[in-house]
């Protein structure tokens, strides 16, 4: 009996990846302006404006499997809506002012194009929007979140051999029985 080697593809970009490349690239921020929670940041020192991005949860919509006869490919896919939130930060105004920019720019061209390329849909309207700045201690930053649902599509696929290839029948039915 050989062996079966299978190989996976992912095929997915992460949404919240995409979102902070959005939000970095038309805010114009560096690297260390806007990061994804859980990855060892400390609060600049800086006085400018900078963001954190979370996953609040995520809701599995539907899970689906195909096997593709040509390409000997099985595809899973799964369409979930993720709630990322964004929270906007700075040790002087510039949060106040510019807290709107990122609704905004998740509206635009750019925005748009990153959607189609990656199959998300960002929702139009934020779940909310809120000051956040009284948990602060009295060196209060100037905070602000918000969060916004995203659909997305995760796929993956596995090469395999196809049924008839198969070195041991997988079915019971097409085994002898013994008695």
């Amino acid at each position: 009996m050989t062996e079966q080697t299978f190989k996976t593809e992912v095929v997915y970009d992460e949404p919240i990846k995409v979102i902070r490349d959005i939000i970095q690239t038309e805010m114009a921020l560096d690297e260390e302006q806007i990061v994804i929670y859980n990855q060892k940041y400390n609060i600049p020192k800086f006085e400018g404006i900078f963001m954190a991005l979370g996953i609040r949860g995520d809701t599995i919509v539907s899970v689906k499997s195909w096997f593709e006869t040509e390409t000997l490919k099985e595809w899973f896919e799964a369409a979930i809506i993720t709630p990322i939130q964004v929270d906007i930060m700075s040790r002087n105004g510039e949060a106040r002012i510019r807290r709107l920019e990122p609704l905004l720019y998740l509206r635009g061209i750019y925005a748009q194009n990153m959607c189609e390329k990656n199959c998300l849909k960002i929702a139009k309207i934020p779940t909310n929007f809120d000051n956040v700045e009284d948990v602060e201690s009295p060196a209060r930053l100037n905070r602000y979140t918000f969060t916004i649902n995203v659909n997305s599509v995760f796929q993956i696929s596995k090469t395999g051999q196809y049924y008839d290839k198969f070195v041991n029948p997988p079915l019971l039915a097409d085994q002898i029985p013994i008695r």
